[in-house]
């Protein structure tokens, strides 16, 4: 049961920070440079943490959570972005 909760603790993480991602980008776009800077600081604790759940136990299973969080991830985000 507790492997079942990493794969998705990682799969929310990556959806996480794809969406924080792609908020930053509109928000330093749009010239609020501090805010940015704040959304950066979440997005690399996020990326730091399920990177390092995928890293150190070089599990395949792991690995493809992360790819497939992110690719879902990257949907909803590129239709915000829209």
């Amino acid at each position: 049961m507790v492997n079942y909760m990493v794969y998705l603790f990682i799969f929310i993480c990556k959806l996480l920070e794809n969406s924080i991602a792609t908020l930053r980008l509109i928000i330093v776009s749009n010239g609020k440079k501090i805010e940015g800077a704040i959304l950066n600081f979440i997005l690399s604790f996020i990326w730091i943490i399920s990177t390092s759940l995928v890293v150190l136990n070089n599990n395949i299973y792991k690995i493809l959570i992360f790819a497939i969080g992110s690719l879902i991830g990257s949907y909803p985000s590129l239709t915000v972005f829209e």
